[in-house]
């Protein structure tokens, strides 16, 4: 074969900058050297699902193939399998017509998955309804999957206790929103099953270290996250959409290996916390979300949200030891802001929280990241200026020292 006159670097330069999939693929048609590459960007990311139908799930970016579809195309070329590296998989539940062994050899040929997504419908998927063949055969997979990094579960209810236990012992990282655990304690003897297919799977240790854990607030979840299997497991730990006080019993059952918190407590009060545990040994960043009403002097704030943010950081700073806690970072949301100026922020707030960060003597660096929705109409810079130069006025002490970081204003949702 006569070598390409192209560096592979061009020709991954070139791959890099197509716009869309149909540019990927005629590309790919064009010339051979330009064949493997466009592939792998093709295949780089699968949307599967047992019918042929993306609007009923999150899946919209690409298309989604039919588990009988995906199967066809890495029959006729194996060697697409290996580009797999982030698959996605609607389990809608609803007119289902494939069968398991269908399900069973696709799968097998996609071991090289390093980002997994299992999303129900918009409206819910209740995980009886998904049919037995994908069940078993999805979470047999899972198990089998060494080199899986992450796994995203979204919008399915009804979740048995085992296929919850197997979904906790997939991978490091863990994001779970909306979904629920069933109340009910299910077949002890299905449990036990796949427990012991979790011990085979996990071989050197019976349950893998849950690096990232970042999940919707959930009554069902939470007590079997604070069982002694899970207790000590979880490295760092993400609560979405609610209060501090609903990850008292997690942040209890795992302090000693907790290295990072994240909690988002943009309509807390100060009746809402419920106190840390004794130590975070480990701890190294916390990470928390306000709003900026808990800041900001206006008279319609309550007292009660004036108080929440000093409440929770004396408790974290003042009771409960943290030797090795470097950073902290504060999100502020800004919801309804004017134009000009900036509401003040509260000197008795801004005061007390310049107290408290000097009590930690590792602490390297309070990190102020200002977040606002796009419908402002305002420049992220003249946010990250105004708000910047309030914070540095109100936590004099920390910004003599250094310690005062602010980021640059994200414009989102």
């Amino acid at each position: 074969m006569t070598p390409s006159p192209f560096p592979p670097e061009l020709v991954l330069l070139v791959v890099e900058h197509l716009p869309d999939m149909a540019s990927l693929q005629n590309c790919a048609l064009a010339a051979s050297i330009f064949l493997h590459p466009c592939q792998k960007q093709i295949y780089e990311t699968l949307f599967i699902a047992g019918v042929q139908d993306q609007h009923e799930t999150e899946i919209q970016a690409r298309p989604v193939h039919a588990y009988e579809d995906a199967l066809r195309h890495l029959e006729g070329s194996p060697h697409l399998a290996r580009y797999v590296q982030t698959l996605h998989i609607a389990v809608s539940g609803d007119r289902w017509n494939g069968d398991e062994k269908t399900v069973a050899t696709l799968f097998r040929r996609l071991t090289c998955v390093r980002r997994c997504s299992v999303l129900g419908k918009l409206s819910f998927t209740t995980w009886a309804a998904v049919p037995r063949s994908v069940q078993g055969v999805l979470l047999e997979w899972i198990l089998e999957q060494s080199m899986l990094e992450e796994l995203y579960v979204s919008r399915i209810v009804g979740l048995p206790r085992p296929v919850f236990h197997v979904f906790l012992n997939s991978a490091p990282s863990i994001l779970l929103v909306q979904v629920e655990v069933t109340v009910d304690s299910g077949d002890s003897v299905e449990e036990a099953e796949w427990m012991h297919k979790i011990m085979i799977s996990s071989r050197d240790t019976f349950f893998k270290t849950i690096l990232e854990l970042s999940l919707d607030h959930s009554p069902e979840i939470e007590p079997i996250l604070e069982e002694p299997e899970f207790a000590g497991y979880i490295g760092s730990l993400q609560v979405i959409h609610a209060n501090a006080t609903h990850t008292n019993a997690l942040c209890f059952a795992s302090a000693r290996t907790l290295k990072e918190i994240h909690l988002s407590c943009t309509t807390a009060m100060d009746t809402d916390f419920v106190p840390f545990p004794p130590a975070f040994p480990q701890l190294r960043i916390f990470q928390l979300t306000v709003g900026l009403h808990h800041l900001c002097e206006d008279p319609t704030v309550p007292d009660a949200q004036l108080c929440f943010l000093p409440q929770l950081l004396s408790v974290l700073i003042e009771n409960t030891p943290c030797p090795n806690l470097l950073e902290i970072t504060i999100n502020i949301v800004l919801l309804h802001v004017p134009t000009l100026p900036l509401p003040p922020l509260s000197k008795d707030v801004m005061g007390r929280l310049d107290t408290l960060f000097q009590k930690l003597s590792p602490l390297e660096a309070v990190h102020w990241f200002p977040v606002a929705p796009n419908s402002l109409g305002i420049t992220p810079s003249w946010i990250t200026t105004a708000f910047g130069e309030a914070v540095v006025r109100g936590l004099p002490k920390m910004a003599k020292a250094g310690k005062v970081v602010i980021d640059e204003c994200n414009l989102t949702f």
